[in-house]
């Protein structure tokens, strides 16, 4: 009993793409039809989005997800990946003469000025 192999394409070859597409739309090295980049067609997705009442903000898998953040410094990169993949994080920090959150003290400061708004620690993990 002898055993056929499949008909393979030949290699080095590309199938013709002609009368497959309309006369004057670009075609991609893979044969899928592409639109001529222009001003009209933009226009046309930002008009779309803005009527819809979307932001130009992007968005992640927890976009429709609020947390409040209430930790000391060890907790402020759970902060910031929460805020990565799209949530709102509010961080609520202790009153007091101190300045707010211990994190907050944590050099270096920009300008070498130490003051609590001027931590770069702070402004990595709480931008």
């Amino acid at each position: 009993m002898a055993v056929r192999a499949p008909a393979l394409p030949a290699l080095g070859r590309r199938r013709s793409s002609r009368g497959r597409h309309s006369p004057g739309t670009a075609v991609h090295r893979r044969g899928h039809a592409r639109r001529p980049p222009g001003p009209a067609r933009s226009r046309r997705r930002r008009d779309r989005g803005a009527r819809r009442g979307r932001s130009a903000r992007v968005t992640g898998g927890l976009a429709d997800l609020r947390v409040l953040e209430v930790t000391d410094e060890s907790g402020d990169l759970a902060g910031r990946l929460l805020a990565g993949m799209g949530a709102e994080v509010v961080k609520l920090e202790p009153p007091g003469p101190p300045g707010g959150s211990p994190s907050r003290r944590i050099g270096p400061f920009y300008r070498d000025d130490p003051h609590p708004d001027r931590s770069l620690h702070f402004w990595h993990y709480n931008v």
